[in-house]
């Protein structure tokens, strides 16, 4: 009962199939040529089960799904200092809980020495990715030290308050917490996530999945150079957002950060269809 102009439907297969070949969901296709559809992204789905489009499932990102988390065999939890604990961090209030850094690292291959350190400002949707050679805490520190230096003053401002597990590339509180600019004071206030559960920062957790559409599980993040890591997180933060109504993280992070981290981390604004 659907009466539809041939070259119309041609025309949307010609948009939208070419941009879903790129790993583009049908969501952010809709966040960016909605003016060029002529119905809802509900509507295509409705259209395309009726056969109207020729897609097969095969042509559409697949839903994430998410595994039963299998038990974990029990071992000894890392030790927090008073104050730090993720209940300590929920007594916060709320508006500055949001503006947490969620802190995580993203382990390549088993042959892997080194890992992926992601910091999340889960406000934003906006997060980085600064490979460690060796996956410790002194990396972790060392990649601090520099976003600071890079970012000035405002560093406390952005990534003042952070949330992480109790990976051993965390466990030193002190030196994560102490400021290079100022080392009377501190740089941020550090809280850590209950032990065997990191849906405690599930925005990065989430996040991670856009990340792993172009490093899967199994690669290997040492043989990833700077750039390489880089461009996957410009990429990433490139894709509009429903959540930032249409738009994308990076265009968030351009208006609050100095661009000088941009330019020292290798980042830039890709435009939706690229």
């Amino acid at each position: 009962g659907i009466d539809m102009d041939p070259e119309v439907l041609k025309a949307i297969n010609e948009l939208i199939k070419p941009l879903l070949a790129k790993g583009q969901s049908v969501a952010q296709i809709w966040l960016t040529h909605a003016d060029e559809l002529p119905f809802s992204r509900r509507t295509f789905y409705r259209y395309n089960d009726l056969g109207l489009f020729n897609m097969t499932a095969f042509d559409l990102p697949k839903k994430v799904r998410y595994k039963k988390r299998r038990e974990k065999t029990k071992t000894s939890p890392m030790e927090i200092a008073p104050g730090h604990s993720y209940a300590d961090f929920c007594a916060l209030v709320e508006e500055i809980r949001q503006s947490v850094v969620e802190m995580d690292s993203v382990i390549g291959c088993k042959e892997d020495v080194g890992s992926l350190f992601t910091l999340h400002l889960k406000l934003l949707h906006f997060q980085i990715g600064l490979k460690s050679t060796i996956h410790d805490c002194a990396h972790v520190i060392a990649h601090l030290d520099r976003l600071e230096a890079i970012i000035g003053k405002q560093f406390s401002k952005v990534y003042g308050l952070g949330l992480c597990d109790r990976g051993v590339e965390f466990f030193d509180t002190a030196a994560i917490e102490r400021s290079v600019l100022n080392p009377d004071k501190k740089r941020m206030e550090l809280y850590y996530c209950d032990p065997r559960h990191s849906e405690q920062k599930g925005a990065a957790e989430k996040n991670h999945v856009e990340v792993r559409k172009v490093i899967p599980k199994g690669m290997s993040i040492d043989s990833l150079s700077d750039v390489d890591i880089a461009r996957v997180f410009s990429h990433v933060n490139s894709t509009p957002r429903r959540s930032l109504f249409g738009k994308s993280p990076m265009e968030l992070a351009l208006e609050i950060l100095p661009k000088e981290f941009f330019e020292e981390l290798g980042l830039e604004l890709i435009a939706p269809d690229e």
